[in-house]
């Protein structure tokens, strides 16, 4: 699979669809990435840790399929080939739920709650794109950023640092700048 600008941003749109509804339905987010698949060539990988509610892993399961054509709604085409585990996983959500539907109503749900959450999702998109992988705190306070948390700026330079990473565009910093403070 040859890498382009655009397949990068629809991989991380992608995942950070999936991330931020881990983030919002309380399951453990490890990390993300847009980072190619050395096995199979695919983009991103995000890995979670789900308990609980069938409902919210089956919306965690489509947000990532969602959040790639909220951003670019002529990519379904190639969106829905994407999401081929995706779409298997929520319906395995279905079966353990004891339902008896189509997907189509839980892609509904799921557009509304990329919607309501695009400023977190954009957010970690943007900065995946940049550095490739995230870890589950920094889309944590990635959130906490967008969701207009005091201090939650702050708290992603410092663990930002702590991990050895510098600053991105849309959150830049540096080391001399924290060492003032």
């Amino acid at each position: 699979m040859r890498v382009t600008k655009q397949s990068l941003q629809a991989s991380a749109y992608h995942e950070a669809g999936h991330a931020i509804a881990d983030v919002r339905f309380e399951c453990i987010c490890d990390r993300v990435t847009i980072v190619q698949c050395q096995e199979d060539g695919t983009l991103g990988r995000e890995r979670s840790v789900y308990g609980g509610d069938a409902e919210h892993r089956l919306i965690a399961c489509l947000a990532g399929y969602a959040a790639e054509i909220e951003h670019d709604p002529r990519s379904e085409p190639q969106a829905k080939l994407g999401a081929t585990d995706d779409f298997d996983k929520a319906r395995g959500c279905l079966r353990e739920l004891g339902v008896k539907c189509l997907l189509a109503p839980w892609h509904k749900k799921t557009r509304q709650f990329v919607r309501d959450n695009w400023r977190a999702i954009d957010m970690v998109a943007r900065d995946l794109v940049e550095v490739k992988t995230l870890d589950g705190y920094e889309v944590e306070l990635i959130v906490n950023i967008a969701d207009g948390e005091p201090d939650a700026i702050e708290a992603l330079a410092n663990h930002r640092l702590m991990i050895g990473h510098s600053g991105t565009r849309q959150f830049p910093f540096t080391v001399m700048q924290l060492s003032e403070e």
